[in-house]
């Protein structure tokens, strides 16, 4: 089921909302400020910078 999820960029850091399905296929995004694909949903990095 597809929410509004918070993303973060790693190469501008800029943080936005679009929706997103975890269990959905995997799709590649792009920032919408800099374009970069280095993107990833504010949950997995928390998941990331715990350790686990």
């Amino acid at each position: 089921m597809e929410t509004n999820w918070s993303f973060k960029c790693m190469r501008c850091g800029n943080d936005y909302s679009e929706r997103y399905d975890p269990k959905g296929p995997m799709t590649e995004r792009s920032c919408p400020a800099c374009r970069s694909n280095s993107v990833r949903p504010i949950e997995d990095l928390e998941k990331e910078t715990a350790g686990g």
